[in-house]
């Protein structure tokens, strides 16, 4: 016969020692991942439901408000009746500023003599 060699093979595992700053490593990286995952979900989370209450809950106008605005800035800005038995009537509110910033500064004028 022949004198040949032949490799002997011992199994199908590697019995060499695990690396262990490699495993440490990966494991870390890994934990780091998936703590600056979860961390970007939440903060991507809050910000979508802020969103959705802003637009869903805050920006939604009541119609009875819309028209309770419009009769207010009708009455602050015209002159009309507002009490016909008592001959009683509204002016526009600059005007009505102007006309006691006017009568103060009369009373002042007044009391200063």
């Amino acid at each position: 016969m022949s004198n040949t060699s032949h490799n002997k093979t011992t199994g199908g595992f590697d019995k060499g020692d695990v690396n262990v700053t490699i495993t440490v490593i990966v494991t870390v990286v890994t934990i780091a991942l998936i703590v600056f995952s979860v961390v970007l979900l939440n903060e991507y989370f809050i910000s979508v439901r802020e969103e959705v209450v802003q637009t869903q809950v805050l920006n939604i106008k009541s119609k009875l408000l819309t028209e309770l605005h419009a009769i207010e800035n009708e009455r602050l800005n015209s002159y009309g009746i507002a009490d016909s038995v008592n001959n009683i009537y509204h002016i526009p509110i600059d005007r009505a500023m102007d006309l006691q910033a006017v009568e103060a500064v009369n009373e002042s004028a007044g009391n200063s003599r």
